[in-house]
């Protein structure tokens, strides 16, 4: 061990060690207070003293909102060993409890303002706002918050499965679906997160809490490619809403089905999904089931696109893109009525209806699909907004205005590249 660690006072060298059991890669001052039990003005000077001794690396992580800080992988598996050496088992699980402590309720928090137009998040909205250590985040900041944070949010949740705390490994996992949704994590962090919470609600025997998990695990199953994994998932999920008596949900989880046949080019089989989900809905009144019948009609719309072949016309082609923009618009006043805040739904109903009308060569095509690009700016939907783009590059070509779609797909490659990274 270097110089510097032998000099450190006692009360450093107990930090030190503490803070190898955070779980993530690197951290920020929020999470490692939260771990040793102090407040943040005490937790950073401990941080900048480490890292004058060399014992603590300061990293600039590429869209992260607050400095980081990283024990060198050289010294990592050291500070592990003298902490089992050295610090008394008690203090460890103490420790551990006090971040599992932090770690929910804030993902939670974020989770809720990153997703304000769900009724679990209005909930949690109104219930914290008067709490002064839980300031408000739009949903961009609370994304990225997520972001940030979803290594240690991963890690809790395995230290969670290990402890037996089956209800907070639950709950941490749902809180990476928002930033999972917009393609801003590791599928694989997802996909742990999720598997290790089905374990956990089949040990509770919470079928509608395994339910969840399983329509979010067949989400994962298409974005990966996994079709017939992604199928299975999502019936599964289907049949325990129906045991459970919730056609909202079995409905929800038979139009996920169609958006896997839709992936596998299998158009018409997506469209009578589509379709049997959108007479579903239709019987539902209420905001939740109206906001799905709009995103079901959008998805029936997007059908209605991928249908359409250049390179094998057909007389019928205005038809499907007049069904496709009916469809759309339709969808789009739907979620924008009952589901004000969702912005990057409003978004992609705005990208097929653009599509659509370019097609059909209707005006006000530009102005829509430039909406579409500011709410999911807005909502921090990336891949919904890099697609805004493409369409609007398109129309703006067709256009003759070369030079805005030349600005519009720079703009579209730093997106694209971001959303890769």
């Amino acid at each position: 061990m270097t110089a510097a660690y032998r000099s450190l006072s006692p009360k450093l060298d107990q930090v030190w060690r503490l803070l190898s059991l955070l779980p993530g890669r690197d951290f920020d001052a929020e999470e490692a207070a939260a771990l040793l039990g102090t407040d943040s003005e005490k937790t950073m000077h401990c941080l900048a003293a480490l890292h004058a001794e060399g014992l603590l690396a300061v990293i600039c992580r590429e869209g992260c909102s607050d400095l980081r800080w990283q024990i060198p992988t050289t010294l990592r598996s050291d500070a592990a060993r003298y902490r089992e050496q050295d610090v008394p088992i008690e203090q460890q699980e103490q420790a551990i409890n006090r971040l599992l402590g932090w770690v929910q309720p804030a993902a939670e928090w974020a989770a809720a303002c990153a997703t304000p137009y769900r009724a679990s998040s209005q909930q949690a909205l109104v219930a914290n706002r008067s709490r002064a250590d839980r300031p408000e985040l739009d949903a961009p900041g609370a994304l990225r918050w997520l972001t940030d944070h979803h290594e240690t949010i991963t890690g809790c949740v395995r230290i969670a499965d290990d402890h037996g705390q089956f209800k907070r490994v639950i709950a941490l996992a749902a809180t990476e679906w928002p930033p999972a949704r917009h393609h801003l994590i590791d599928p694989g962090n997802w996909w742990v997160a999720d598997t290790t919470a089905l374990r956990a609600a089949e040990a509770l025997n919470d079928q509608e809490a395994a339910a969840r998990i399983l329509d979010r695990l067949g989400v994962w199953g298409r974005r990966t490619g996994n079709h017939e994994q992604a199928i299975d998932y999502h019936c599964r999920a289907a049949d325990r809403w129906a045991l459970l008596g919730n056609p909202v949900r079995r409905a929800e989880s038979r139009r996920r089905i169609g958006h896997v046949l839709l992936a596998r080019q299998q158009i018409q089989d997506a469209l009578e999904l589509f379709e049997a989900a959108e007479f579903a809905f239709e019987q539902i009144p209420t905001d939740q089931g109206r906001r799905n019948l709009g995103l079901t009609l959008v998805d029936i719309a997007a059908a209605h696109l991928a249908a359409d072949r250049p390179d094998e016309p057909s007389s019928n082609d205005d038809d499907a893109f007049l069904d496709a923009f009916s469809a759309a618009r339709r969808g789009y006043e739907l979620i924008r009525a009952h589901a004000p805040l969702d912005l990057t739904s409003q978004a992609r109903a705005l990208v097929v209806k653009g599509e659509a009308g370019e097609r059909l060569h209707y005006t006000g095509v530009l102005d829509d699909l430039r909406k579409a690009r500011d709410l999911a700016r807005q909502a921090g939907a990336v891949s919904v907004q890099v697609a805004a783009l493409d369409v609007l590059a398109d129309a703006l070509r067709r256009h003759g205005a070369q030079a805005d779609a030349a600005a519009v797909m720079v703009e579209r490659r730093t997106l694209a590249t971001r959303l890769r990274s």
